[in-house]
């Protein structure tokens, strides 16, 4: 068993990547960067955060095809930006580092090899060059933002501003529309975890759909008369796997 451990220990410290893969180039000057963003974007504290896995990276004397993820932080908000786009942009690649702290969470190794994103970009909005706005996603995948534009649509056109804020966040997992002061707020408070998609959202959602159908088929005299009222049990597990899809799948309601 010791020796089963160190030898997983040992691989999941070494990964082992080809010489084109993206952590060969960090550190290494600037680099003209083409890739397509893998992940929807997030908006934080007036950034946009973005997904990109590169696909080429060239320089004055070379050119080089590589593979590999990368974190793009824009300072501006970019987040009509879709999942699929081809964008370029010049910059260097940045590692990610650790805090020098006894004991740390390393964070560094999270992202490597957990996450599999291996370095940093910081541009500004206007140092990106779309090459491309043709989403490269599965059916699945334009079925999910379909969904998630009709809601976010609903929303915004039902509610008020920072009601829609706070419901797009909860329901969505997405925080660009919530209202700086609103959030602020919650951050004082010490309750903006409840923004944050997880146990305790798919426990309502589990709880509330659970009661709604069993209060509906035990009105049935067909389903009270075959026994099928107890089905109602299995019903609340598609609606939760139908929220954490659409809501983004974020790690705290991965957990969950």
């Amino acid at each position: 068993m010791i020796m089963i451990s160190t030898i997983t220990n040992y691989c999941y410290k070494t990964p082992s990547h080809n010489m084109n893969h993206i952590s060969n180039y960090i550190n290494q000057g600037y680099w003209e960067i083409t890739g397509s963003i893998v992940a929807p974007p997030e908006y934080i504290s007036h950034k946009t955060r973005l997904i990109i896995r590169v696909s080429r990276l060239k320089n004055k004397t070379r050119d080089h095809c590589v593979s590999g993820k990368i974190r793009l932080s824009v300072r501006d908000d970019v987040s009509h930006y879709q999942q699929g786009w081809r964008i370029r942009f010049v910059s260097r690649i940045y590692p990610f580092s650790n805090f020098n702290n006894p004991g740390r969470f390393d964070y560094k190794k999270y992202m490597n090899y957990h996450q599999n994103i291996y370095g940093n970009v910081y541009i500004k909005k206007n140092q990106i060059e779309i090459l491309d706005q043709l989403p490269e996603m599965s059916m699945i995948q334009k079925t999910i933002q379909h969904v998630q534009i009709t809601v976010s649509q609903l929303l915004e056109k039902n509610t008020s501003s920072q009601a829609s804020g706070f419901l797009h966040a909860i329901s969505l997992g997405n925080r660009h529309f919530l209202d700086e002061n609103i959030k602020e707020i919650f951050i004082s408070t010490g309750v903006s975890h409840l923004m944050a998609i997880s146990g305790l959202h798919m426990g309502m959602i589990a709880m509330t759909s659970f009661l709604l159908f069993r209060w509906l088929f035990r009105r049935s005299k067909i389903m009270c008369l075959y026994g099928w009222s107890d089905c109602c049990a299995a019903i609340p597990s598609f609606i939760m796997l139908a929220y954490f899809v659409i809501s983004g799948m974020s790690p705290s309601a991965q957990r969950a």
